[in-house]
């Protein structure tokens, strides 16, 4: 069993890369889905959170926006936020993979976007960085997030920079708007070159 990492910056384009690996019948654990997740049925995260952060509650729900703004202006409160978040998430990463072993997973792929942020590389056999131009990067954070300049590079600046990270990996993907066929088949050769 082989554990690979798929990691990049903000809006490089990872969920593509993990949906086309899906497609090609692999397992993949998504950490931002799973983060999501917790944000809506982890009660007790949740509670935790509005004990620490009761500015960002807005009718009797934790506004992400507020939260986002709130984490990129303190590095204090971001990290008291992972220290209740990546806990949860590191439990159901290694629920994955015992599940993943179990039914004979030959290849498990994990979509962290703060992989050497969080230290996780190490649990990795493999890491494939995804990589885009700065200005298609921050048109798609603008467009998608709807967040303002000032935040989308407080975030950037938070993240290991792009090319540290393709420095580090294993593997390269360039997603300028690249065609998804063309993306498609970027995977495939990685996937061929590590079986």
């Amino acid at each position: 069993m082989k554990i690979i990492a798929i990691t990049g910056s903000i809006a490089v384009g990872k969920s593509i890369i993990s949906n086309l690996i899906n497609q090609l019948g692999y397992v993949v654990f998504d950490a931002d889905r799973c983060v999501k997740r917790q944000y809506l049925f982890n009660f007790n995260m949740i509670k935790e959170i509005k004990n620490r952060f009761p500015n960002i509650i807005v009718n009797n729900r934790i506004d992400k926006n507020l939260l986002k703004e709130k984490i990129f202006n303190d590095y204090k409160s971001k990290q008291e936020l992972e220290e209740i978040i990546h806990p949860i998430v590191r439990d159901k990463f290694k629920r994955f993979i015992k599940k993943s072993a179990f039914n004979g997973e030959e290849l498990i792929f994990v979509d962290i976007p703060l992989l050497y942020e969080t230290g996780w590389d190490k649990y990795m056999d493999y890491v494939i960085n995804i990589q885009t131009d700065e200005d298609i990067q921050k048109n798609r954070v603008l467009n998608r997030d709807k967040i303002s300049e000032e935040l989308f590079e407080k975030i950037k600046k938070s993240q290991i920079n792009m090319d540290v990270k393709s420095e580090l990996a294993d593997f390269v993907i360039v997603n300028n708007n690249k065609d998804i066929k063309k993306l498609k088949i970027d995977v495939i050769n990685i996937i061929e070159n590590i079986i």
